[in-house]
């Protein structure tokens, strides 16, 4: 860098370098800190295997219902946030999943 460069320090101008530099660093830091939040919301979620379906209209049939026992005994229900999904299997059936 040359003594009458615009960019220059010796001018009281900001260095446009390290301006760049520290806006990469801090929008890599802030994207690593993003994932790793979405990891831990995800690791803290609840879920449930409702069961398996010959058709996606039976698992729908008893998913949207809104109210189920887990496997465990324990009822869930809708108002508590609970959502279901039917998720296609490859030997052509339909696990219904619920999810919160």
């Amino acid at each position: 860098m040359r003594w009458n460069d615009p960019g220059s320090v010796a001018e009281g101008r900001p260095q446009r370098e390290g301006i760049t530099i520290m806006r990469k660093i801090l929008a890599v830091s802030a994207m690593a800190l993003g994932i790793s939040g979405v990891g831990m919301a995800v690791a803290h979620a609840e879920s449930y295997f409702g069961g398996n379906y010959a058709t996606v209209d039976a698992c729908v049939a008893d998913g949207s219902k809104g109210s189920w026992t887990t496997p465990d005994g324990r009822q869930i229900d809708g108002g508590d946030g609970w959502q279901y999904s039917c998720d296609p299997q490859a030997d052509g059936t339909f696990n219904l999943t619920l999810f919160r």
